[in-house]
């Protein structure tokens, strides 16, 4: 009851409320700051798919030159399996379904035998 006192104003007498120009103003500000949080994580959220669409397609980039030059290519699938590994692990730790926690564990086995593969043809 308090707090709706505070963002209607002061009551008057005939029982409605209102607010000063300065109260209207400081409300909106504080607002205003609410929003830019909001534009900023969305902008943040954008970024990381933009970043991760464009280091997918660098990865298939160097594999499709791999494959060319007839040179192992399997570390390339392995940077793709950690990063969607590492994708699902992050959803999962704040939506915390099973869906998301056994997909990040099969994309982060997947990475893993994909990084020895490629380490014993090299080696």
């Amino acid at each position: 009851m308090i707090e709706m006192q505070r963002k209607l104003g002061n009551s008057t007498t005939e029982g409605g409320f209102s607010m000063t120009k300065e109260e209207i103003l400081k409300q909106a500000q504080a607002e205003g700051r609410k929003s830019v949080d909001e534009r900023d994580a969305a902008i943040q959220a954008k970024a990381s798919y933009v970043g991760m669409v464009v280091g997918a397609l660098l990865c298939l980039l160097l594999m499709a030159v791999k494959v060319f030059r007839d040179l192992p290519y399997h570390d390339v699938y392995a940077v793709i399996c950690s990063i969607c590994c590492a994708h699902s692990l992050y959803k999962w730790t704040h939506y915390k379904t099973k869906t998301l926690l056994a997909a990040g564990i099969i994309w982060g086995i997947t990475a893993a035998l994909l990084l020895v593969v490629y380490l014993l043809k090299i080696f």
